[in-house]
């Protein structure tokens, strides 16, 4: 498979699918895993949190400081919003926003909506342009499985994702990227998944954004303690996707992301081999380098775990791996205003609509 694209926030136009751990257990799995009642404890990690007063009202405030917080609710204005911040040039590029929506079949569903306005001041307004923004639609219900099962990003634009080909049933949809288990005691633990993804191009785009499948793995790790850029200390999921399952592979890269219970999901990287640096970006690139000073001309600092593993360079397959890119939003920022960080055209395109947005806005 083709390696990923480096873009801010995008999937793979070549199939990111996942690779599980070397020390992570690998289980097997029918192609069609049972659906699985969604666990409440799963759900604090992928939707974002608002602060609320002693009768469970929303407040101003950050859920990862405020004394009281709770999931935000199907319909309900957040008062903030969450930015990375490039240190280096002062300025903030990208917000996440990890909200519940209504599915079309009246399910729950996690949007992921990644704001590319650039200006996030106290008067920021949510709008969404195809030209700029993108998304990630996760499903909770339709497999065994927390899966991405629809992303727009500035690559190729809007796409499906499915375990089978048929990418026009959510049953089969769900389940082709996956994230994690939706069971707690499954979860709660470190495993991965062997899985065989396709991925539909809805919208139209140059041959690089075909159609295509790949078999590969998904890696996720338990609830663990890590320090964000801002130096806040939060538990988060971590969830890892490679293009090959070959890690061996010199053409290869993987994206990775991590779920908070305040931020659903907080921090986004892309990574290659150094080997593919090297080919892209010349011998004497210094972002190929293979030492945590070059590694982290990426937008982020290093991330430490409580274990004190360095994020910026690691080996897997037996060769080295460098950080190409990062977004870490855990940067506070109090709205004048609050808004629902959703637009009536996220996933409603191509003559196929997954969300129903009367349905998010005003629950019935």
């Amino acid at each position: 498979m083709p390696p990923l694209t480096v873009a801010s926030w995008s999937m793979s136009v070549g199939l990111a699918l996942a690779v599980g751990s070397a020390v992570a257990p690998m289980e097997e799995v029918a192609e069609a895993p049972a659906p699985v009642t969604e666990d409440a404890g799963l759900l604090d990690f992928l939707v974002q949190d608002v602060c609320v007063d002693s009768a469970q009202r929303p407040v101003s405030g950050d859920p990862a400081t405020c004394p009281r917080h709770r999931n935000l609710r199907l319909g309900e204005k957040l008062p903030y919003i969450v930015t990375d911040f490039d240190r280096k040039a002062g300025i903030s590029l990208g917000s996440m926003s990890s909200i519940p929506v209504r599915a079309t079949d009246a399910s729950t569903m996690v949007l992921v909506t990644k704001s590319l306005q650039g200006r996030y001041a106290p008067d920021f307004s949510f709008t969404f342009l195809n030209s700029r923004d993108a998304f990630d639609l996760i499903d909770i219900r339709h497999s065994g499985y927390a899966s991405i099962v629809r992303t727009f990003d500035g690559g190729c634009f809007d796409q499906l994702f499915s375990r089978n080909g048929n990418a026009r049933g959510m049953a089969n949809r769900a389940g082709g990227w996956i994230l994690f288990p939706l069971a707690r005691d499954r979860w709660s633990k470190n495993g991965s998944l062997p899985v065989t993804t396709w991925r539909t191009q809805l919208s139209p785009a140059g041959p690089q954004c075909a159609s295509n499948r790949g078999a590969g793995v998904t890696s996720w790790t338990a609830p663990a303690t890590y320090t964000f850029e801002t130096g806040k200390k939060l538990t988060a999921i971590r969830s890892d996707h490679f293009a090959a399952a070959d890690l061996s592979q010199a053409e290869n890269s993987f994206e990775r992301f991590y779920f908070t219970r305040e931020y659903g999901m907080t921090r986004w990287e892309a990574w290659w081999t150094v080997a593919h640096c090297r080919k892209m970006l010349g011998a004497g690139s210094v972002r190929c380098g293979q030492t945590p000073a070059n590694a982290v001309r990426s937008r982020c600092s290093l991330l430490t775990t409580p274990a004190g593993a360095v994020s910026g360079i690691e080996r897997w397959g037996g060769q080295p791996w460098v950080r190409m890119d990062c977004r870490d939003s855990t940067r506070y920022v109090a709205l004048k205003r609050p808004q629902l960080p959703l637009s009536p055209h996220i996933a409603r395109g191509h003559g196929l609509i997954d969300i129903d947005y009367a349905g998010t806005i005003k629950p019935r």
